[in-house]
């Protein structure tokens, strides 16, 4: 399984955005390979807020659609033991640039024992996970 992280989700929306290119190159990989994905309800809202502010709001609308319903995405909900977990992230990596809600994404997937992340903002590297491309 792969984490999708917001970065690569606005990447994948935004033709502006710099890793633009590469984010399609990475969703369709996962297409065509039918590699199961998952997110979290913090990716997805950061990823709605920041396209709600560079983008038409039906557009933002639809995507949160497309999210929210998705078959090939599973959404990751937070349980209390995962905020005890981000909290020791945070408190190892918070200082680095690393916020509280991705280190909830880090407890995330590492209770359901994913290694790889799409992401364009290199934290999830700095924390040990592998980037997928």
């Amino acid at each position: 399984m792969i984490y999708v992280d917001a970065s690569a989700f606005l990447a994948r929306y935004l033709s502006a955005d710099r890793h633009h290119a590469q984010a399609l190159k990475a969703f369709l990989k996962i297409q065509k390979n039918n590699l199961p994905i998952a997110t979290s309800p913090f990716a997805i809202e950061e990823t709605l807020t920041l396209l709600s502010r560079h983008t038409p709001m039906k557009f933002t609308e639809d995507i949160a659609q497309g999210l929210l319903h998705s078959k090939a995405l599973t959404v990751m909900r937070a349980e209390p033991d995962d905020e005890w977990e981000a909290l020791a992230w945070f408190k190892k990596f918070g200082g680095q640039g690393v916020r509280f809600k991705d280190c909830l994404s880090f407890a995330l997937m590492k209770r359901h024992q994913i290694k790889k992340a799409l992401a364009f903002c290199g934290v999830y590297s700095l924390v040990g996970f592998e980037h997928f491309s």
